[in-house]
């Protein structure tokens, strides 16, 4: 069982695309939430009107991702950011479909987007991390990690 936990702060506009996917990957029983950080926009009421149960947190992406697990029933959760714009595939799906094969703690997603460089963060930041928590992962480092995007175990 996984809770899909799609977080997010004044995200109404685009709320329902991550909603919608996150519908389509989950099964029957498995929560799907918006995680409405101390949005003013309406985004929860969007949320509530798109099937999902919304849960309050403070404002922090930090604070708000904290909240879900704290309020996790399930042993996974997925997280994934609330202000999609469009993707070839669905992410949550993707992320459960990768978790199912490899049985890993956490998976991480990654994208391609050749109009914007996220190469100097994830040099300078996110591949010596991961070298330095995770070396037996080294080999398995995501060219472009989307940390807001994920599945792991609570």
């Amino acid at each position: 069982m996984i809770t899909f936990a799609v977080v997010g702060h004044n995200e109404a506009t685009l709320l329902p695309n991550a909603l919608r996917q996150a519908h389509e990957a989950s099964r029957p029983g498995e929560p799907v939430w918006f995680v409405d950080s101390a949005s003013t926009d309406g985004s929860g009421e969007v949320a509530g009107s798109l099937g999902a149960e919304v849960v309050r947190a403070p404002l922090g992406k930090g604070r708000a991702v904290s909240a879900a697990i704290t309020r996790c029933r399930t042993r996974y959760i997925c997280l994934l950011d609330a202000d999609v714009e469009s993707t070839t595939r669905n992410t949550p799906a993707t992320l459960r479909e990768a978790l199912e094969r490899s049985r890993a703690d956490m998976v991480v997603g990654e994208f391609e987007w050749p109009e914007k460089s996220f190469r100097p963060v994830t040099t300078a930041i996110w591949d010596p991390l991961t070298r330095a928590l995770f070396p037996e992962a080294a080999a398995a480092i995501a060219r472009v990690p989307l940390s807001g995007f994920r599945v792991l175990d609570v």
